[in-house]
């Protein structure tokens, strides 16, 4: 992404108080939506019998989400209001930790334990994961980059749960 790509995405939201409010509530929401998503299925998984599928989908989505944190730390990315020094269109004063997305590893790995209990709810997350990844992007708080590399880490993350 360049300056100018980023302060004409960021424009586009800062310039209208109605498409920053959409920003914003979806930017809010959706991880909302998806964490209440994730909760609910570890209800329904939880009343179905503590087994190793339960404590699978506690632990890879627990484990992915520390390792994004820990990578983060390492790598230490700016993000892409600190790069170009223009704010980004929802306010994050959040220095560096830009690459993975946290968001988006989440919301996928989230999505990927829902296979196991419905393909159809599984598409439905997918979805939403992409939604919440989009939102991190459009809001400037992410770069592409970011949430492509959390996306698939979430996914490949997802596939170790799947195939255990």
């Amino acid at each position: 992404m360049t300056k100018e790509t980023y302060i004409k995405m960021t424009a586009f939201f800062k310039d209208s108080k109605s498409r920053l409010a959409l920003l914003e509530l979806l930017y809010s929401f959706l991880p909302v939506v998806m964490f209440s998503a994730y909760s609910t299925m570890l209800l329904y998984k939880f009343f179905k019998g503590i087994n190793l599928d339960f404590l699978i989908s506690l632990a890879v989505p627990a484990a992915a989400y520390m390792t994004s944190r820990i990578i983060r730390s390492m790598i230490n990315r700016e993000r892409p209001y600190e790069k170009f020094r223009v704010p980004s269109a929802i306010f994050k004063d959040r220095k560096g930790k830009s690459l993975p997305s946290n968001h988006s590893v989440c919301a996928f790995v989230i999505a990927m334990v829902a296979f196991n209990i419905s393909v159809y709810l599984w598409a439905v997350l997918m979805i939403l994961a992409l939604a919440i990844a989009l939102t991190r992007i459009l809001a400037g708080v992410h770069f592409i980059s970011d949430v492509l590399l959390g996306g698939a880490f979430g996914i490949l993350a997802g596939l170790v749960f799947i195939f255990i």
